[in-house]
């Protein structure tokens, strides 16, 4: 019994773990590119820079689909404590830690949108 619920929490922790650093290959790293190609190109600095490559990230992975991915891969993450694995615990919680952080940054700018 107790191998089928390790197995069980084991999947969990990989489908979270999956789902948390997704938006991170998926958003962030073609973000800072665009960043990076669009100041290159236009010469352009500040913050005018900066917001065509993140609207364009927005754009292009959905805001829905980040917030989604990272609220179910909190759940799992969770869901799969293991009283005998410290090490994927730990690595459970810095990944909860960094999709709270990415979570808070999407709505504290969504607010900032609103708001101003």
């Amino acid at each position: 019994m107790e191998t089928l619920t390790d197995s069980a929490s084991k999947s969990r922790w990989i489908k979270g773990a999956a789902l948390a650093w997704a938006p991170v290959i998926l958003f962030m790293v073609p973000m800072f590119a665009s960043v990076l190609r669009g100041m290159s190109t236009q010469k352009a600095t500040g913050l005018g820079a900066v917001a065509g490559g993140i609207s364009e990230g927005l754009v292009t992975f959905g805001l829905v689909s980040l917030v989604s991915t990272q609220l179910v891969a909190i759940v799992l993450l969770v869901r799969s404590f293991h009283k005998g694995h410290t090490l994927r615990n730990l690595f459970s919680v810095v990944t909860i830690f960094g999709s709270v952080m990415l979570l808070a940054l999407v709505f504290l700018s969504m607010w900032m949108l609103i708001r101003f």
